[in-house]
Order: C-alpha cells, then sequence, then structure tokens
C-alpha cells in the first residue's frame, strides 16, 4: 500500500514540475522559484539583453528602441499575482501573513499587452478619485505610477541597475518612453477617503490579496493636479 502511495504521488510530481520546478537549477530560473524551462530562458535573455544595453552605455533614444524590439519578442517582465503555479511564469508562494489560510503566488509575467494575460493570472489594481467619479487602473504588482498624463499611469521599473520608464497606455500596450518630463513631482502619502475605502471592501480582488489599503497623491502633468490612488499594502503584519 506504501508503494502504491509513493508511486501515485511521483505521479502527480511528475506533472507540476513538467510545468514549474521549485529550484534555480534552470537557467534563468531565480532561486526557490517555480519555473520552467521557458519562463528560464525569456528571464536568462531579459539579464543578458539589459546587461548588454548596460555594458555598451547607449543613449536613451537607441536603449528605447532596442528595448521595445525586446518587448515585442519577449514580453515585459511584469509583476502579477495568481492562486496557483500558473505555466511560463516564474512564481513563489506569498508567506504574507494575511495569505497563511488562502493560495497566493506572486509571479513575473512576460506581457505584450496587459489585456492578454494568461489563464489564472491577475493584475494588481488601483482605485483612482476622480473628482465624483472612481477610476480603476491595472498596474504592476506592489508598485505605484510615479505621475499621470493624458496618455495614462507612467512607471519606473529598476532592473539590474538600468531604470525604465514605462506608459501602460489604455489599450494595454507596454510603451517603453524616455522620461517625459525634466521635473518629477514626487507622491505624497495621503489619509484615504471614505468613498475610496468602501469601493476597496467591494473589491473581490482586493479584499483576497490585500490586508490593508493605503493612499497617495500622485501628480498629472495634463492636468495639473494631484489625483488621489487607493492601494493595497501586500505584506503588512
Amino acid at each position: 500500500m506504501k508503494k502504491l502511495i509513493i508511486f501515485i504521488f511521483l505521479l502527480n510530481s511528475k506533472t507540476l514540475f513538467s510545468q514549474a520546478v521549485p529550484t534555480e537549477a534552470l537557467p534563468g530560473c531565480p532561486l526557490f522559484s517555480f519555473c520552467n524551462e521557458k519562463a528560464g530562458q525569456i528571464n536568462q535573455s531579459w539579464d543578458d539583453e539589459i546587461q548588454a544595453i548596460d555594458q555598451l552605455k547607449l543613449k536613451d533614444i537607441s536603449r528605447i528602441s532596442r528595448i521595445r524590439d525586446k518587448v515585442l519578442k519577449w514580453g515585459f517582465p511584469f509583476e502579477t499575482w495568481s492562486k496557483d503555479i500558473v505555466p511560463d511564469q516564474i512564481s513563489w508562494t506569498s508567506h504574507c501573513i494575511n495569505h497563511k489560510n488562502k493560495k497566493a503566488f506572486t509571479n513575473l509575467t512576460f506581457l505584450k499587452n496587459i489585456n492578454q494575460l494568461p489563464e489564472g493570472v491577475f493584475l494588481d489594481r488601483m482605485l483612482l478619485l476622480n473628482g465624483d467619479k472612481i477610476n480603476h487602473y491595472y498596474r504592476p504588482r506592489d508598485e505605484f505610477p510615479v505621475y499621470f498624463d493624458k496618455n495614462g499611469p507612467y512607471y519606473i521599473k529598476e532592473y539590474n541597475g538600468i531604470y525604465l520608464y514605462y506608459l501602460l497606455e489604455k489599450s494595454g500596450n507596454i510603451k517603453i518612453v524616455p522620461p517625459p518630463y525634466k521635473e518629477r513631482i514626487k507622491s505624497q502619502k495621503v489619509i484615504c477617503p471614505n468613498v475610496l475605502i468602501e469601493n476597496a471592501k467591494k473589491d473581490a480582488f482586493l479584499t483576497y490579496f490585500y490586508r490593508i489599503t493605503s493612499c497617495r497623491k500622485i501628480w498629472n502633468y495634463s492636468t495639473q493636479t494631484y489625483h488621489t490612488i487607493l492601494l493595497g499594502q501586500r505584506c503588512y503584519n
């Protein structure tokens, strides 16, 4: 009977680990991650590309053009959530205290468009107070925009010492851009308005993955005003 149980376990394990291996043994797979060969190869390709760009000391125009080509080829490394291990992602088990009794994984997902998600993968989100309206925006996990303009929210990604600015377009495209504004107005932490708090309580995504929320004021260069956004805080004990 013990042999039968062990045999069944090995069969199940083989199915799981053919999709994702919790080890750094595969090239490009980070330590302690669930990662298959395809995801590891893409991640390694990005590491090699960023290293090459750094060594070549490319100027903004050449660097941006080169990275845009790679986004179209491989997909941009985007931080996401899932409730299970999803093939072709690099995943880690979330050890946040609020995930103790539920399944939650943090992922590195390679996306060409945020509207084209692998099944089972979730984008993080934020609520934005716009006058008397509340708008919903997607975002990379645990990040907040550095500013807005008429085109949407802009983010900065630090990748092995290289800083990449990118815009999440309304179409879902991830557009690598130069720093568009010489003067960067920093965001500010603020007390969350009740209307955002109450809406967050009704949001199934936010209530599943987050224990608490916080708010920030982000500058909009087009309207020359601040927007208040509500974000989830992942590992707040």
